[in-house]
């Protein structure tokens, strides 16, 4: 792989600067088109006094949810910027937030509620839409619960939650749910980053996003991920990203483990194509070596009770001979794990030369502090909780953890509590019914949701029928592994009701649509993934007047309570009744309402208070566990026996399973008649599958391959050679669980035993920009889970191509 390293990088940094250009001056023009003409409608002639102001709000594009100011004038947004009073941002956003501008002024959005009347419901069938009244469309919603709760069948409504806004899932997700008493609130955070999260919860207890002070680092691994292209805060790390490189004046060293020759690995000091799927591996060899040489941090970890006691490969150590400080569990990990799994065993299954990992952990514990960052690409993976676990447990070993320039904890705020909702007997028993995720059972022993799961519960009516169902900002026979079993189980809702700004793959299958507005439009306020430990409040609100009939999730979430009358009015009777009155009230011990909203637009908190150890790591042992007594808890109430540890393809018995492992990946496919490994990404400007409609990111999708309007599949040319595949043909893809048709592009910087498809294109059904443009890979991926956490697999489907 050595000239294969080579020549990738050197094409993907000329496709990255090339790019990189495009993307950079977003604000002013994209693809071409200025933005100011892109939007201008009814412009004032020239010397007309035009009104202007400038209006606080943030992004909703990503999870990073970034403050931002607009430009209004004569009543249109033009233009774009960062809030510069933001700690985390520094005045930064990437060019996602831009465009906001154009889904404000689709055309293709949503522009009032509506019914259908076509009762056969499908993918490809007409709904025969008519408008309908929000009044009327509100008392067929609320006729439908009362109905369903009357009966005394409230576990059999079911609530989706896409991507959202915090007051949103306070007011929608949590209040609403709570009172009318279904089990069953789902959130997509399945589909996103629970084995990540799972992994640090056994670490510190913390079950929540990781932050890194990439401010102050010297060196970073990035497992799975790409900084500058799409990870949570991107515009934070876009940011961070060019001031430790060039302007702080000590240069970081950057190195990105990954199969797929990324924007982030195009422009590091070291691009690794690890074997896929075998990040957790390269791990635990680190891990070895920082404890033969003696190179792990002794402040934090411990050492010897004995001077001259040294780690030996192979032998297993008394646990009195080893003093622990701030961990727990380090001699059961070596015992157990790590004395055997050395650089040259790591090496076969990574396909990293031993010399290349026995550096890495040299330059890893000679340039502190050094961070161990993993996320999606190296944990949405069969045991991506383990995966997690052992290249968090590397910042630890490092004694970069809770520390200036390493792994931090995220910071919170304290805002306004709605008031507790009582169960009612209806509401108590529906509740204490299983769900349909089947979250915290044998199956999913430690899971908080298992968003995929519940298109299978409602395609086999297993444990129940789902009898009416509300969505909003979701999409999931589109982003789903496994998409098309979605429509299926959508099919069999009796009532569904999506809300959403977009008609999408999802709203196909509703009886009503809800549509609600842009966040340039919305009463909303957020909280946020700080990455550098400083918590942030920020707040969205109308910074023009809204285009269409629409209403915030908010309000939505108000006036269908209102609708409904008897308990659930009653459950919302202290709530401020309008959306607007509610965003204050929950942000008003943050700072006086003018100055928050009118001069700030957003809330910082204090700086992060290092080594803060009693707040940051809530374990049983009170210290960072190497040895997960959390996870030993969770597997014990549950009594799992190994038949159960068989079910749910968990190889490791004993002490392993609370323990930083490696077992492998499980394939979706046999290698003989599927010999490359599907590998999807997420380009710069997808914004979570909803972007395909916006010709500003079509015109500019992939700058890393030059590719605009389509995502064709990534192969080496080693690869494609193999298969008699050219530059350009059109191929067929096809997995154990279906085909698709795409366009060829070869690439070395692809790993020889991938394909790689960008994530993003390929909607039936999204607005006229985006209709055939492209292809969905996640149509033909297997379903597949890392049971611990719940988290869907996104890596481990293999296909064969053929030319067509």
């Amino acid at each position: 792989m050595a000239q294969e390293t080579r020549k990738g990088l050197q094409l993907g940094r000329r496709g990255f600067l090339k790019g990189a250009a495009v993307l950079g001056t977003a604000a002013a023009v994209l693809g071409g088109k200025p933005i100011v003409g892109a939007l201008k409608r009814g412009t004032a002639e020239a010397g007309a006094k035009v009104e202007e102001k400038w209006v606080h709000t943030s992004c909703i594009n990503c999870p990073a949810v970034c403050p931002l100011r607009v430009k209004v004038q004569d009543g249109r947004a033009v233009h774009v910027e960062g809030n510069k009073l933001s700690k985390i941002t520094d005045g930064a956003i990437c060019a996602k937030a831009h465009l906001n501008l154009q889904n404000l002024y689709d055309p293709d959005r949503i522009k009032g509620p509506m019914k259908r009347t076509n009762p056969t419901k499908g993918l490809d069938v007409d709904p025969k839409w008519v408008p309908i009244s929000w009044a009327d469309a509100l008392k067929t919603i609320a006729e439908k619960l009362n109905t369903l709760r009357n009966k005394g069948e409230a576990h059999k409504f079911l609530l989706i939650r896409g991507r959202y806004t915090i007051s949103d899932s306070d007011m929608f997700y949590s209040h609403f749910g709570k009172a009318y008493g279904t089990p069953n609130t789902i959130s997509h955070s399945a589909l996103c980053a629970e084995a990540d999260k799972l992994g640090q919860w056994m670490a510190n207890g913390q079950f929540k996003y990781s932050a890194y002070d990439l401010e102050r680092t010297k060196y970073v691994m990035f497992f799975g991920l790409s900084p500058v292209e799409a990870h949570r805060p991107t515009s934070r790390l876009q940011r961070m990203w060019g001031y430790t490189r060039q302007e702080r004046g000590e240069r970081i060293k950057t190195v990105v483990i990954d199969p797929r020759l990324s924007a982030s690995g195009a422009v590091a000091d070291e691009w690794i194509p690890i074997n896929p799927g075998t990040d957790g591996a390269l791990a635990l060899a680190i891990a070895h070596e920082m404890l033969v040489n003696g190179t792990w941090d002794k402040k934090f970890v411990g050492d010897f009770v004995e001077a001259g006691k040294k780690f030996v490969a192979g032998q297993k150590v008394d646990e009195k001979d080893f003093k622990e400080e701030m961990t727990f569990g380090l001699i059961k990990w070596w015992n157990e794990v790590l004395k055997d799994f050395t650089a040259e065993k790591a090496a076969k299954e990574t396909g990293i030369a031993k010399e290349t990992i026995v550096r890495l952990a040299r330059e890893f514990t000679a340039n502190r502090p050094a961070v161990a960052w993993r996320a999606r690409g190296a944990c949405a993976w069969t045991t991506g909780a383990y995966v997690s676990y052992a290249i968090f447990a590397l910042n630890a070993l490092n004694g970069s953890y809770d520390v200036p320039g390493g792994a931090l904890v995220h910071g919170s705020a304290s805002l306004g509590k709605l008031p507790t909702v009582a169960a009612d007997d209806l509401g108590k028993k529906a509740s204490a019914m299983p769900r349909l995720d089947q979250k915290g059972t044998k199956k999913f022993p430690r899971a908080e949701v298992v968003s995929n799961n519940v298109a299978d519960a409602i395609i086999k009516g297993d444990p129940y029928n789902v009898e009416v169902a509300i969505g909003w900002f979701c999409n999931w026979n589109f982003s789903a592994p496994g998409a098309p079993r979605w429509s299926e189980a959508l099919a069999k809702i009796p009532f569904f009701v999506h809300i959403t700004p977009f008609a999408s793959e999802m709203t196909q299958f509703a009886d009503i649509i809800l549509p609600t507005g842009t966040t340039l439009e919305e009463w909303a306020y957020e909280t946020a993934p700080d990455s550098n430990g400083v918590p942030e409040v920020r707040i969205k609100q109308p910074v023009v007047k809204g285009q269409f009939d629409c209403r915030s999730m908010t309000q939505i979430a108000i006036d269908l309570a209102k609708a409904m009358g008897g308990y659930m009015a009653d459950a919302f009777k202290d709530v401020p009744p309008a959306d607007e009155a509610f965003v204050k009230f929950a942000t008003k011990s943050l700072m006086p309402e003018k100055e928050l909203f009118e001069e700030k637009g957003v809330w910082v908190g204090p700086a992060y208070k290092y080594a803060d150890h009693e707040k940051r790591v809530v374990t049983p042992s009170k210290k960072f566990e190497f040895y997960s007594q959390g996870m030993k808890a969770a597997l014990d109430k549950l009594k799992l026996t190994d038949a159960d540890l068989d079910a749910i393809h968990i190889k490791a018995r004993g002490d392993m399973l609370y323990l930083p492992h490696y077992e492998g990946p499980r394939w979706l496919g046999d290698k003989k008649d599927f010999p490359l490994v599907l590998n999807t990404y997420k380009p710069t400007l997808n914004s979570e599958g909803r972007s395909a409609n916006n010709t500003w990111v079509l015109e500019s999708y992939l700058p890393v391959i030059g590719e605009a309007y389509n995502n064709p599949a990534e192969i080496n040319p080693v690869s494609a050679a193999k298969f008699g595949i050219a530059d350009g043909d059109k191929i067929e893809i096809e997995s154990p669980f279906g085909k698709i048709t795409a366009v060829a592009k070869l690439s070395h910087g692809v790993h020889p035993e991938s394909l790689s498809i960008a994530y993003g294109l390929g909607h039936k059904h999204y607005g006229r920009n985006a209709r055939g443009k492209g292809v969905n890979p996640n149509e033909i991926m297997g379903v597949d889970y890392d049971h611990l956490s719940g988290h869907s697999t996104y890596f481990n489907t293999r296909v064969r191509v053929r030319k067509v």
